[in-house]
């Protein structure tokens, strides 16, 4: 009996270190920001062209055309060492007996995330991309968020944090160098000041994550056209230029602003994509991220407003990373 239970220990034992040396083998992800890597089954390779094309998104409320994920496209033959280590991988794969997609995390590396989508039919791959193209966009752009949610938590300003807390009696996590502007019991105001060089120039870069807490009283307050009304009078009236009568507004010359309606964490939720300009004097202007979050339990409700500024300088990553920021109130609160 004392034999038995040794040799039982030992096999526990035996199976468990197989285990542990299984997790060690996975790799750190190799994270290149917004980035996709698809790797496509070689039926698929004469329609690489056509896939890509299908796959381009421009990112919506940005100035000047930018692909909302830059896309690596290679074959299943190229999809070896170094590359099984990227964050976010697509799968474009001919499978006989089903369609369809398959999510799966850390399958070669740590926080990994990859979608496998399946096509029966050669001939119906465009159709099935398309038919899953905003999936794929949404679950991928969600791990781009929290990713950088993340840095946000390891780099950014705990005193940040600790302030809106103090203030609004919420939290975020804000972006390294992120510094208070202003702040009071229903408004909170933080900024980011950088310069860029760019050909051989340093350029101006701003950004800026404006809260403003408001009382909840209507389902009306959250319509797209009431919402961009009360976007603009909070703006017109805290956010304001040096000379009497400029301040900033939502901008309807170049694009309209866009619209996205979820539900994340049980928080109702308006998303805004759009331009911002200083309606006189110099004529500054950017894009811009909102998002109008309802806190019925509370019977309040939140205007959270990333802007960003920087001529010459792409703007993809300065919406991500205020975006990320905004994002990191459904973990928090």
């Amino acid at each position: 009996m004392t034999i038995f239970r040794y040799i039982w220990c030992l096999v526990i034992v035996f199976n468990l270190s197989n285990c542990q040396s299984d997790k060690k083998q996975l790799l750190p992800h190799t994270y290149y920001e917004s980035t996709i890597l698809v790797v496509l089954d070689k039926e698929f390779k004469p329609l690489k062209d056509s896939i890509q094309k299908i796959l381009f998104t421009p990112q919506k409320g940005l100035p000047r055309m930018e692909p909302k994920f830059d896309l690596q496209i290679i074959p299943t033959s190229l999809f070896k060492n170094h590359l099984k280590s990227h964050m976010n991988i697509l799968f474009i794969e001919h499978n006989k007996e089903k369609s369809g997609l398959k999510t799966d995390t850390n399958k070669w590396a740590h926080n990994q995330h990859i979608i496998q989508l399946f096509s029966k039919q050669k001939d119906s791959i465009i159709t099935d991309i398309l038919n899953s193209k905003k999936f794929i966009e949404n679950h991928f752009h969600q791990k781009e968020l929290l990713k950088l949610t993340q840095k946000h938590k390891k780099f950014g300003p705990s005193s940040l944090t600790d302030e809106l807390n103090k203030n609004l009696k919420i939290k975020l996590y804000f972006d390294q160098e992120s510094f208070l502007a202003r702040a009071d019991s229903t408004l909170f105001w933080a900024r980011k000041e950088q310069e860029k060089i760019k050909q051989d120039f340093n350029h101006q870069v701003s950004q800026g994550l404006f809260i403003k807490k408001v009382d909840y009283l209507s389902a009306l307050q959250a319509d797209t056209n009431f919402i961009v009304d009360a976007l603009n009078d909070i703006l017109n009236t805290e956010i304001q230029g040096t000379e009497k009568g400029v301040f900033m507004e939502v901008s309807r010359n170049f694009i309209l602003p866009s619209h996205e309606i979820k539900k994340i964490n049980g928080f109702y939720t308006v998303i805004t994509r759009g331009l911002w300009r200083m309606n006189a004097g110099l004529r500054m202007g950017g894009p811009f991220i909102h998002y109008f979050i309802v806190d019925k339990s509370q019977k309040h409700a939140y205007h959270l407003y990333g802007y960003a500024y920087g001529p010459e300088v792409k703007k993809r990553s300065l919406i991500n990373n205020l975006e990320a920021s905004i994002y990191s109130f459904y973990n928090l609160n």
